[in-house]
């Protein structure tokens, strides 16, 4: 949808910290199973042990098909996010939320992402913070989906540095593809440039409101005769259910 982009060809920042080499030995040690399924079990318990029961980490991986015959691939994404600043007391919030992370190659699902929000002028820490709270960001595809909605954000904001401050504020606007839709929504109703901006700014999750209660919310403006361009602040409203 979005065929300019003004970012550059990523470069091999130094800032992130390489190679992923395992310098956290697992807390207990892993028996070997033939069943994919119940290795995977097994590394949740014994790496989180205090957050996974036997029966949450079984739920966990058959419902999001979490599965690895040993923990080398496991180990190196753990140890890639240790190496970068992330606490055991993050990592045991976001595997949960994430566990396909465990599976991913950091190398093509990763460390991409961390490049391109370094690149913007994220700090380490402004990624930390972001990926700890909302670890799905890390999901979407860089290329489909990330840099066309940072490059969205960036036609109304021009601004890197407001940018990150408001992902970092609110992740799901990178994540969450009800964002592009309802922005075009906007565009589409007659909404500015600059009322975009401002709605994107505030502390609200407006641009995160489902299509339904976004159309809802947009007719009922159009009734009561509001020109969108003078009242960007009137997006905050609830719509009559």
């Amino acid at each position: 949808m979005f065929t300019t982009l003004r970012h550059k060809p990523f470069l091999y920042l130094k800032h992130l910290t390489f190679p992923l080499i395992n310098h956290y030995p697992l807390p207990f040690s892993l028996h070997f199973c033939t069943n994919t399924s119940s290795f995977a079990i097994s590394y949740l318990i014994n790496n989180f042990g205090f957050s996974f029961s036997p029966q949450f980490a079984s739920k966990l991986c058959s419902s999001h098909r979490v599965r690895f015959k040993t923990a080398q691939n496991p180990d190196l994404v753990l140890n890639f996010f240790r190496n970068n600043g992330f606490s055991e007391t993050q990592l045991s919030y976001m595997i949960p939320k994430a566990p396909w992370l465990l599976c991913c190659n950091p190398s093509l699902r990763l460390i991409p992402k961390f490049q391109f929000f370094l690149s913007k002028g994220a700090s380490k820490s402004d990624i930390v913070n972001l990926v700890s709270k909302h670890p799905m960001v890390l999901s979407p595809s860089l290329e489909n989906h990330i840099i066309p909605t940072y490059e969205l954000f960036y036609r109304f904001v021009q601004s890197d540095k407001d940018i990150i401050a408001g992902v970092v504020h609110n992740p799901s606007l990178l994540s969450d593809h009800l964002v592009s839709q309802n922005i075009t929504m906007l565009i589409n109703n007659g909404v500015t440039d600059s009322s975009i901006a401002r709605l994107f700014r505030t502390p609200s999750r407006s641009l995160n409101t489902n299509k339904r209660l976004m159309m809802k919310l947009v007719e009922e403006m159009k009734d009561l005769g509001l020109i969108l361009q003078k009242q960007p602040l009137v997006l905050h409203w609830k719509p009559n259910l």
